[in-house]
């Protein structure tokens, strides 16, 4: 559910009163706090039928599941209040420490779901990371993304954010990083890897038999034939070059480095099925601004399905009792649409 003092509560229950047909065809945990997820039932005036359900756990990440069975009555949305998080209401657009607490144990509590075989996918609400880092007593966390990484055992280079929209597609070879170290982190390897994931993505899971895809440059006009920037040349041109003569980039049309504003219309016109950004701001402003309220953050490389939504704490409209559950919505449906399309591993 994300932060309690934020619009998770206010976007789950909303969300939830909206997608009966995903109710009626899947079980849904919502790992969170009864007492804040009713007050912000109340505050939407939004009836919805629960259970609580209890898992024994152990453990920060990786949590182990104590069970095989979700006991949910068909209809019902079950609550999962984590051992040692104090089931009592947030105050709205207030956040604190505790809260940073209870949200590290819900991502956790939730990852044991996935990770223990009880649900095929993992669908997150905003969090706050200063208030993560804050409970964590200074430790670093700089988002869901590579926290989910690093508990699945997974690299956090070796996944990839990608946005979903009903217009726009936009995939990020670097994610939360200080602007400053982008160029760093920007190998040939990591490009060339992320152009392998999107475009098998959009193979598997879009049913995109020829994938077209738009690599966008990292400085103005891409760089301006090296005038604003040599990145263009000499990192981001050989990555596409070293995609295209790999086994992968069969049948697939891959052009750039391109402008970003130029690369993102032509996703928009339809010319491209897919942008690869280079940074975090390069691919969300496009998005929230495009496609605001209907997009949705989707990780790939995680042994598990993970959507988000694609906002962010917003503790105006959570005090104000008022948030669009758009994104929330959105992000629960592409949930439901991957985990029936793909088998599943666990009972």
């Amino acid at each position: 559910m994300g932060d309690p003092a934020g619009v998770g509560p206010l976007v789950t229950v909303q969300a939830l009163a909206r997608v009966p047909r995903v109710l009626e065809s899947h079980r849904i945990v919502v790992v969170g706090t009864s007492a804040d997820l009713e007050a912000a039932a109340r505050t939407v005036g939004c009836e919805w039928d629960t259970t609580t359900i209890s898992l024994p756990h152990r453990g920060r990440a990786r949590v182990g599941v104590v069970t095989n069975h979700l006991d949910i009555p068909p209809g019902r949305v079950g609550i999962l209040v984590p051992e040692g998080v104090p089931d009592l209401a947030a105050t709205p657009g207030h956040p604190t420490i505790e809260g940073g607490r209870a949200q590290l144990a819900f991502i956790d509590a939730a990852l044991g779901l996935v990770t223990g075989g009880l649900a095929d996918a993992l669908v997150t609400g905003p969090v706050s990371k200063v208030s993560i880092c804050r409970a964590l007593g200074g430790e670093s966390f700089t988002g869901h993304t590579e926290h989910l990484a690093r508990a699945a055992g997974v690299a956090t280079d070796a996944v990839t954010m990608i946005f979903i929209g009903p217009r726009l597609r936009v995939a990020l070879v670097t994610t939360h990083l200080p602007l400053a170290d982008v160029p760093r982190a920007l190998t040939v390897d990591r490009i060339a890897w992320t152009l392998s994931r999107v475009v098998t993505a959009l193979r598997d899971r879009w049913r995109i038999d020829r994938p077209r895809v738009v690599v966008l440059g990292l400085n103005p006009h891409a760089g301006e034939d090296g005038i604003l920037g040599s990145e263009e040349r000499t990192v981001i041109a050989p990555a596409i070059a070293r995609f295209r003569a790999s086994p992968e980039a069969r049948g697939a049309e891959v052009a750039g480095p391109a402008p970003s504003e130029t690369g993102i219309r032509d996703v928009l016109e339809g010319r491209f099925d897919c942008a690869v950004a280079m940074y975090h701001d390069q691919a969300t402003i496009a998005c929230k601004l495009l496609e605001k309220g209907r997009s949705v953050n989707l990780t790939l490389g995680l042994p598990f399905v993970r959507t988000s939504v694609d906002h962010g704490v917003a503790y105006d409209a959570a005090a104000s009792g008022t948030a669009d559950p758009g994104s929330m919505i959105a992000a629960l449906e592409l949930a439901a649409r991957l985990t029936d399309a793909t088998p599943r591993s666990g009972p």
